[in-house]
């Protein structure tokens, strides 16, 4: 536990608000620190405050309550103490308080507050007197005893602590260090011995409980086994003997009935295969065709390549003429790059004589500006080394005054104070009166407080006896109260019952319930029936309207699609047209190439059908706007007639959904309808049964209100009985109370009487200690009246004359410590003055230095200026090479683009010439095979290609047909084969003659056979369990009478350990451990005993490891 914050208001002599944190920097930083001050100062009242805020009661007074508070300063209204600390579980903040009423000093006082909550969210954790103590002790480990023992020694309590026994002070040690491990593991070796002792005693009645077999028994056993044995083993061969007669009797059963069925299959299959025989001509006829069948495929193959290249002739050509274009700009492009790469080129030569220039007037900068950075910095440094040498010239001055200030202040106090020496003697003495005195006073004070304590307690039982008299009282007058009003509750309940039982009432409100669900059901139902009658006409209303609308919409498309098809054949027509008028185009451009006497670039040909001069051109405009024209025609026809196909086909889909909308309804409308009808039998009496609305309405209202009369009568017998039952716990409660009461005023006269005479007594015993207190004081008197100032008393006093003989002595020691520190100082003071004289110099050298270096680096600059600007020489001479870049990669792509196109243009001019050639070999070429095929098909009896092409069966048709038929040979082929070698199987087995008995019997000699032996199986198993369960029993014998001798050494090793240091409740290795500690904790306390007197001493007792012996050095003893 560690607090770190006090703060308080009116207690004692402290009138007003006071606090102390001690996690100040002041306080952390020393471990040690005192609480002084002259008698009445208030150093006590601080470890009262502490007390307070914590327990709620204090070492003086003991606890503060409504009837006492000694602590409260005088002329006050209100006091509290609070106190912030931190424990291993957390930072928590307690806060007593207690005021006298409206906080005026002559109010009577009110019931002390006492909270805790968290630090850090100022959550509140615990309120009340007796909760906050308990989490207060639950937090710390400390109740109030233990800590004015272990953390707050109070003024003569500390002899307590040293009184207490070795029981009493182990467990204030373990919680003041933390090592409650000590005790833990002494409990913990107490009870692990405990548990080896009981496995130990498990063991070895679990030995002893193992029961085994003689040797004679086990050799009856086994010689009887091997006997049972040899007799099943004959018995089971005779039973295979019998089964297999028995499955030679069974498989020719069985195989007269596979004869007869697999007959069946064979007949089956035969008449399959014979009602195929169309399928099988069909596939015969396809068969002859195949000699031809490739010779056709070939003929459909030219025709189909004769088509596809005459279509990419016409695409190659239309690609050439692109290509002649673009090659013409290509090259027109190429001359224009080529004069702007030229021209920059030149400038690139002019740019770098003039950037040569500029370079080395920017080398010539930079290497300025280096040299005037250097001479700023050195000029910087020496200011800077000035400027502190200054500075500490002005520290040491000023440390050389206080110095001499400090050698005065000292003299001046050595000649005020000289007999202080003479406390030396007479300090041992004054202190043990003193100790002698406060023993007595404090002896005293503790007696005024019990004597208060049991006055008030004596008080307080006198209140609460005259409390419970009247308490029991008022409970007699309540309980006959009590009685009366269940009286009077249960005669309401009987009136309004009038002798009927709450069962049948209960079940008159189930059945009409139930009979108004049925009503509300029945209007419901009628309610859903009236709309969806009107849904199903809508609907068929609606269906009527849409199958007229899909009637005209299909009229419209049937005219739409016969005039787009007559509009396509005459676009087809223009198309062919136009197609070609470009080809007469492109030969007239051709023609008016040629000339008299060279090749044409067309055929190679020096005679020439057409000359320029009567080649015309056929004009095409007329025809391409005609076909423009029809075109346009022909789109709109198109999309009028998608946008009809499409409307037409969302009109069915709505016919289709309202024809289900309308099956649904209907389907639905029967269901409810059928309900309806349900129900109606349910309400059906003998007087009526027709059903209107208007008649069931009426039959709900009055359920309902037959409903609300008997729920609002259950409802007023509920009311009734709960105040009848709260009535009998009352007058439970009072019968008891009577009872408490009577047995607490018995309690409280007993404990009244006692309290009495132990208040007489404790006067006695006061009385008589105060005369001892004025004699001890008086002496005290006397023999401190030479030290005194002032009227300060006791320990206070004690306290200022140790305090002033410290000082004395360390003030001579201060006075020599300052007279060396002069002389340093002023030896310091005369080196640094030369310091500075010598750095003033050099700064002056280096000023003049720099002034020349920023005249230099300026001109420099203006010529830079003048030569290139602000431009940088790299960025304008990687500008223009990236131009330059740039125009030659333009150039080298429109160069590579041009060849590229040259080579693509004689690529399509043979590729022309190619395929003008390959079609008119291969026209040749298809005729004569067509001529062939013809001569064939006719050889194998077809008028024509169509008769030819229907006996054709595509691939997949052939395929399917053909294995289905050799499915069904296979499938007779199977059969027949099964049939053969099942007939085969059948003589052979017939031939054996295995047995002459029928089936029956077989199996009867068989069951008796396997009964004998299950019996004898029995045998074998009842005496082989035995034999078994007696082999495991030795083994787990065996196995147990191991484990107790590991056990054994096992609890031989934990009791030796116990004998050390294990007990039930943890003192035997808690007393020792602390022992270790307390002898810590009195070597330490020796060393701070040592730093404050030489007179005291503490021994630790080797012997008995917690007991303390003081050694009083100046008293021998």
């Amino acid at each position: 536990m560690k607090i770190h914050s006090i703060r308080f208001k009116n207690l004692n002599s402290l009138q007003g608000i006071w606090s102390i944190d001690l996690t100040h920097k002041a306080y952390v930083a020393e471990t040690l620190f005192m609480i002084s001050g002259p008698t009445g100062a208030g150093k006590t009242t601080l470890l009262d405050a502490v007390c307070l805020a914590l327990y709620g009661k204090t070492p003086r007074l003991g606890t503060i309550s409504k009837n006492t508070n000694e602590i409260m300063t005088r002329q006050t209204g209100e006091c509290f103490a609070e106190v912030g600390f931190a424990t291993s579980k957390g930072s928590f903040r307690s806060h007593w308080s207690q005021r006298r009423a409206r906080i005026k000093p002559d109010g009577e006082l009110q019931q002390p507050k006492h909270e805790l909550s968290d630090a850090l969210s100022n959550r509140i954790l615990q309120t009340g007197i007796r909760n906050v103590a308990r989490a207060i002790e639950e937090n710390t480990g400390m109740d109030f005893k233990q800590f004015t023992r272990a953390v707050l020694l109070a003024q003569g309590h500390f002899s307590e602590f040293l009184q207490a026994s070795a029981d009493e002070r182990a467990p204030l040690l373990e919680q003041i260090t933390g090592t409650e491990l000590y005790s833990r593991i002494s409990q913990t070796v107490h009870k692990l011995t405990s548990r080896e002792q009981r496995q130990f005693a498990e063991l070895q009645r679990d030995a002893d409980g193992i029961s085994l077999l003689s040797d004679e028994q086990r050799q009856n056993l086994l010689h009887r086994l091997e006997y049972i044995k040899a007799d099943v083993t004959d018995s089971q061969n005779d039973v295979l003997k019998k089964q297999h007669e028995k499955q030679w009797i069974e498989n020719i059963a069985s195989l007269e009935k596979e004869v007869a069925h697999i007959s069946k299959d064979v007949d089956q299959a035969t008449h399959n295969l014979a009602r195929e025989g169309p399928t099988i001509e069909k596939l015969h006829q396809f068969q002859r065709l195949q000699p031809i069948i490739g010779d056709y495929k070939l003929l459909q193959n030219h025709r189909r390549q004769q088509k596809e290249e005459g279509k990419q002739l016409r695409l190659v050509k239309l690609q050439k003429q692109d290509l002649q274009t673009t090659l013409s700009s290509t090259r027109q492009a190429i001359k224009e790059q080529d004069i702007v790469v030229t021209k920059q080129k030149v400038q690139k030569e002019e740019l770098q004589t003039l950037l040569k220039t500029v370079r080395k007037a920017d080398n010539d900068i930079e290497h300025v500006s280096i040299q005037r950075q250097e001479a700023s910095k050195q000029l910087r440094e020496k200011k800077a080394l000035l400027k502190k040498l200054a500075l500490e010239a002005q520290n040491r001055q000023e440390a050389l005054q206080k110095c001499h200030d400090h050698i005065e202040e000292h003299k001046s106090y050595f000649s005020s104070f000289a007999a202080d020496n003479s406390l030396v003697e007479e300090l041992g003495t004054i202190k043990t009166l003193f100790f002698a005195y406060e023993k007595q006073a404090n002896h005293l004070s503790q007696l005024d407080e019990q004597l208060t304590g049991l006055r008030s307690e004596l008080t307080t039982i006198t209140d609460q006896l005259n409390a419970q008299k009247n308490k029991a009282n008022e409970g007699s007058d309540a309980h006959g109260h009590t009685c009366d009003k269940l009286k009077k509750n249960q005669k309401e309940i009987e009136m309004l019952l009038g002798g009927e039982e709450i069962s049948r009432l209960l079940h008159r409100q189930l059945a009409l319930s139930e009979t108004k669900q049925t009503l509300s059901s029945w209007l419901e139902l009628n309610d859903r029936l009236v709309v969806l009658n009107k849904e199903v006409d809508r609907i068929a209303q609606h269906i009527k309207s849409l199958q007229s609308s899909i009637t005209k919409i299909e009229q419209a498309n049937q005219q739409l699609s016969e005039q787009g098809d007559v509009t396509h054949s005459r676009l087809e027509d223009l198309q062919t047209l136009l197609t070609h008028s470009d080809q007469m185009r492109v030969f007239a451009d051709y023609r008016h190439k040629l000339e008299p006497g060279e090749p044409c670039p067309l055929c190679g040909s020096k005679t020439h059908v057409y000359s320029p001069q009567n080649a015309s051109l056929v004009k095409i405009s007329d025809a391409r706007k005609r076909y423009e024209t029809c075109r346009l025609e022909y789109e709109a026809m198109s999309k009028d007639l998608s946008e009809g196909k499409n409307k037409h086909a969302l009109l069915l889909q709505e016919l289709k959904h309202s024809f289900e909308s309308l099956t649904e309804i209907k389907k639905k409308y029967g269901e409810r309808e059928a309900s309806l009808h349900n129900l109606e039998r349910l309400l059906e009496t003998k007087e009526e049964k027709v059903f209107t609305p208007q008649h069931v309405g009426s039959l709900f209202d009055e359920t309902a209100q037959q409903i609300k009369q008997i729920t609002s009568q259950l409802k007023t017998l509920e009311r009734l009985e709960q105040k009848a039952s709260i009535l009998r716990k009352d007058e439970e409660k009072a019968r008891k109370l009577l009872s408490s009461t009577d047995t607490a005023i018995q309690d409280l006269t007993t404990l009244q009487v006692k309290q009495s005479a132990l208040v007489k007594q404790l006067e006695s015993d006061i009385a008589r200690l105060e005369v001892e207190v004025q004699s001890s004081r008086k002496q005290l008197t006397k023999v401190t009246d030479p030290y005194r100032q002032d009227e300060t008393f006791g320990a206070e006093l004690i306290e200022i004359l140790e305090k002033r003989f410290i000082v004395y002595k360390e003030r001579q020691e201060s006075l020599q410590e300052l007279e060396k520190e002069l002389r340093r100082l002023t030896l310091l003071q005369q080196s640094n003055h030369a310091s500075q004289q010598e750095q003033r110099v050099e700064r002056e050298i280096i000023k003049n230095n720099f002034s020349k270096l920023v005249k230099t680096l300026k001109d420099l600059k203006e010529h830079r200026q003048h030569l290139f600007s602000d431009k940088k020489p790299e960025e304008e001479e990687q500008l223009l090479e990236g131009k330059i870049k740039t125009a030659s990669l333009s150039l080298q792509n429109l160069k590579q683009t041009c060849k590229g196109a040259e080579e693509e243009d004689l690529i399509l001019q043979e590729r022309i010439r190619s395929l003008n050639d390959t079609l008119d070999i291969r026209k040749s070429t298809l005729a004569d095979a067509e001529s062939d095929f013809f001569n064939q098909i006719k050889s194998h009896g077809f008028a024509a290609e169509e008769a030819f092409n229907d006996a054709l069966l595509p691939e997949a048709e052939f395929k399917q047909l053909s294995e289905s038929i050799e499915k069904l040979q296979n499938q007779q082929q199977q059969v027949t084969t099964l049939l053969r070698d099942k007939q085969q199987k059948l003589t052979f087995l017939k031939e054996k003659q295995l047995s002459s008995l029928s089936l029956e019997q077989v199996a009867s000699e068989i069951s008796a056979l396997t009964a004998s032996i299950s019996l004898k199986q029995q045998e074998i198993g009842r005496l082989s369990n035995t034999l078994e369960t007696d082999e495991k029993q030795a083994l787990r014998h065996q196995k147990q009478i191991n484990l107790l001798k590991a056990q054994e050494s096992k609890l031989e090793q934990w009791m030796q350990l116990h004998s050390l240091i294990g007990s039930n409740d943890g003192k035997k290795f808690r007393n020792f451990a602390q022992g270790i500690t307390f002898e810590l904790l009195i070597s330490n306390a020796n060393i701070r005993l040592r730093e404050m007197s030489d007179r005291y001493l503490l021994i630790h007792s080797s012997d008995r490891p917690l007991e303390l012996n003081i050694i009083d050095a100046y008293q021998a003893g």
